[in-house]
């Protein structure tokens, strides 16, 4: 089993690796374009801010923040891919690293504003806390409060997450510092 998780971890971290690739090639790309002479040994001054605004100047500029947004909508969509997945293998919140929970939330934070990672994020919310509950029951406080994190990323301040801290808190050995500490943020 934990063959198969570190497997997935890999490949995660593979899939993660290729597209962070793509968004630091398009970087140097830019910075190289940016640096490079004109052929005849003369280095090309920096743009004023009347140059830049011409419209040579925007589409240079336009295609290289297209390119970056494309980059970040393909990291988005692998996230969220991933996401999907595990969701349909029934891996809500675990494994560590390979989960419907943290792939949504790391295609939430490519793009704050992604309609798929909060849907996914709703979707999974009920059996996220269920499960977490049933952490908490089973005694396996760690991974509890790996998950209440998470889902605290997923939602700040939200009851179910301090509900989940409080039944946590109650769990746990030194059960009134624990709650008192999070009650204090």
């Amino acid at each position: 089993m934990r063959d198969v998780s570190a497997r997935q971890a890999t490949l995660q971290a593979r899939d993660c690796a290729k597209e962070l690739r793509k968004v630091l090639v398009v970087a140097a790309l830019a910075a190289l374009l940016a640096s490079c002479g004109s052929g005849d040994g003369a280095r090309i001054a920096p743009m004023s801010a009347a140059e830049a605004m011409t419209p040579a100047a925007a589409t240079t500029t336009g295609t290289r923040d297209a390119d970056v947004r494309s980059a970040m909508k393909s990291a988005e969509r692998a996230a969220l891919r991933r996401a999907n997945v595990a969701f349909q293998a029934d891996r809500i919140v675990s494994p560590a690293g390979d989960n419907a929970l943290e792939h949504a939330l790391q295609a939430r934070r490519i793009n704050a504003r992604s309609a798929g990672a909060a849907e996914i994020l709703a979707d999974i919310g009920p059996a996220a806390t269920s499960r977490v509950q049933a952490m908490i029951r089973g005694g396996d406080h760690s991974e509890a409060r790996r998950v209440i994190a998470l889902l605290e990323e997923a939602a700040p301040g939200s009851l179910t997450a301090i509900s989940l801290q409080r039944q946590l808190a109650q769990a746990s050995p030194g059960s009134a510092s624990t709650l008192a500490a999070n009650q204090q943020r």
